[in-house]
């Protein structure tokens, strides 16, 4: 990842709203950067704020206008909590026809890059699309090769 003015949303704003999706903190500005936080993060999204952003880079572009980053953060939580939509809705705070609509939408963008690999400190998440499921492989690589 290069400097912080090449992200759109900025990977803290990721880390915050993500913890506050997951139920860590009521508000963004109570959240700490620790090392429990991020694993909670990682618990949730199945990735990295970083990740996040690289992604959010790559697909705001092909999203409706009324789409947020925060939307992106549904759709994984979507792609890796197996819980329902009524479950999901909640933690985020809206009714499921809107969390669906929303999910989808993200997930339909995601596929638009699919087989790109988004790096970050810990490994690699490639994203991989078949039919209308997608996967997430999170892989550890020894970067020194």
């Amino acid at each position: 990842m290069s400097s912080n003015s090449s992200y759109i949303v900025h990977p803290s704003i990721f880390f915050k709203r993500g913890l506050v999706y997951a139920g860590i903190s009521d508000k963004m500005e109570n959240i700490n950067t620790t090392s429990t936080n991020y694993s909670r993060f990682r618990s949730h999204y199945g990735t990295s704020p970083g990740v996040c952003a690289i992604c959010w880079n790559q697909i705001h572009n092909v999203l409706p206008t009324n789409m947020l980053y925060s939307h992106l953060l549904w759709a994984l939580m979507f792609l890796k909590v197996y819980a329902t939509e009524a479950v999901l809705s909640s933690k985020c705070g809206v009714d499921e026809k809107t969390y669906r609509s929303k999910v989808w939408i993200i997930v339909k963008a995601m596929e638009s890059i699919k087989g790109c690999v988004v790096s970050d400190s810990l490994g690699f998440i490639l994203l991989y699309f078949i039919s209308s499921e997608c996967l997430l492989v999170r892989s550890s690589i020894n970067r020194s090769n």
